[in-house]
């Protein structure tokens, strides 16, 4: 579980814009055992709080891979002269 501190006045906020409280709000979206909010704590699942970021997180991690697999093509390793660049077939 991961911990979040909110200020309590998010659940008080909530429930005077909703007509169900969000203790049966999370029941009824079966998340209880996933999310759990008691005054200024609320306590979210590592599954559910990864889902927010895995878009980003994959996206990061391909643009990382794309920039080392563009740097290793221009530069390759040679074993007499070490890390060379643009070295040519045959060279």
């Amino acid at each position: 579980m991961i911990i979040f501190r909110v200020s309590a006045a998010l659940n008080e906020f909530y429930n005077e814009s909703d007509s169900e409280p969000i203790a049966k709000k999370i029941e009824r979206l079966n998340l209880k055992d996933d999310v759990k909010l008691q005054r200024d704590i609320l306590r979210v699942s590592s599954d559910i709080v990864r889902s927010w970021f895995q878009f980003s997180i994959d996206k990061t991690v391909g643009h990382i891979t794309g920039i080392l697999a563009a740097g290793h093509e221009r530069r390759q390793h040679h074993p007499a002269r070490g890390w060379v660049r643009g070295m040519q077939a045959g060279a």
